[in-house]
């Protein structure tokens, strides 16, 4: 009976996450296009905070009821699926030109995580554990503020595009926003079923928080992003797809994180983690290189396939 309710509990939040982060999206597209953005700028912050808020209602009340392995496998474990089937099936779809728009987001990108890894390093103790404070996670939301901010100004300048007409509805803003409140107490609802149902499969099977957190958690909170970027690319929009995944990979790493470690204390084994952290800095540094190395329609779809390779063979390292 525990089975069967625990996996009940987890088909209800996976279900719920999807329900809500469409409404979500939806929403804050149509809201977001009468600021004029340009269609990188609102992937990377409208649509990526949007499909990122499953992540960061799930780190929440993990921190709450002291799961951080779900915490931090669910944030490690979403910005590898990201990048790994997001963004491999983004380009595999599409060629390269679609990530001219998103060369700073990639930097940016790069460059937080690097800033992340090092900070982890630098507080380590001797055991190998880096325990993070509420003076790191307050740093972390500071920068990811200004961030915003800095990207909100440029996005302004950039202008909005016909690229996102598609995702445009004729519902008037009260409706946008009641859609807007309902997708997020969706999305609340939905990531309590499934903290509540990971973290019960997880003592039945008599496997770790963590592993659970990197792979089954980390999957179904990362479906809004799968789905909004496969929702971009049919309507045309690679820069919403893309931009939708490195806003959503900066949002984990710098917003979620912190946000966590405001709550409580977040001890980080990077032992432990240690693979899972390289794959993660593996796949966001390899970014770099489709500026000057991959290039061509065939180079970025071999690309795509090692990336989806690459997370295919992380995730059955973690299974068995």
């Amino acid at each position: 009976m525990e089975w069967i309710i625990a996996s009940a509990h987890l088909v209800a939040g996976l279900f719920l996450l999807l329900i809500a982060g469409d409404w979500l999206i939806n929403a804050a597209v149509n809201l977001g296009t009468r600021w004029k953005l340009s269609p990188i700028f609102m992937g990377t912050t409208v649509v990526a905070a949007g499909t990122s808020l499953p992540e960061l209602v799930v780190a929440v009340i993990a921190q709450l009821e002291g799961s951080s392995g779900l915490t931090l496998g669910n944030v490690i474990g979403s910005n590898i699926f990201n990048i790994g089937a997001v963004l491999g099936l983004i380009f595999l779809w599409k060629d390269q030109r679609g990530l001219v728009g998103g060369r700073a987001e990639i930097n940016i990108l790069a460059l937080v995580t690097l800033g992340f890894l090092s900070l982890l390093l630098l507080i380590q103790n001797d055991e190998g554990v880096a325990v993070m404070t509420i003076q790191q996670g307050g740093f972390l939301l500071f920068i990811f503020i200004a961030l915003l901010v800095m990207n909100f100004l440029r996005g302004r300048a950039q202008g909005s595009s016909g690229e996102i007409d598609e995702f445009l509805s004729d519902e008037n803003a009260l409706k946008s926003y009641l859609k807007l409140a309902f997708g997020m107490v969706g999305l609340w609802l939905g990531a309590d079923f499934l903290v509540s149902g990971a973290s019960d499969l997880a003592i039945l099977l008599g496997i770790s928080e963590t592993v659970v957190g990197l792979t089954v958690v980390a999957a179904g909170t990362g479906a809004p992003e799968l789905f909004a970027s496969i929702a971009a690319l049919r309507k045309g929009s690679t820069g919403i797809a893309l931009g939708n995944i490195l806003g959503s990979n900066i949002f984990n790493t710098l917003g979620i994180i912190g946000a966590a470690t405001v709550v409580a204390p977040l001890p980080l084994s990077i032992e432990e983690l240690s693979t899972d952290l390289l794959v993660m800095a593996i796949m966001t540094f390899s970014l770099g290189l489709t500026g000057w190395l991959i290039k061509g329609r065939l180079a970025i779809r071999t690309y795509g396939l090692l990336l989806m390779g690459l997370y295919v063979w992380w995730l059955l390292r973690l299974v068995f």
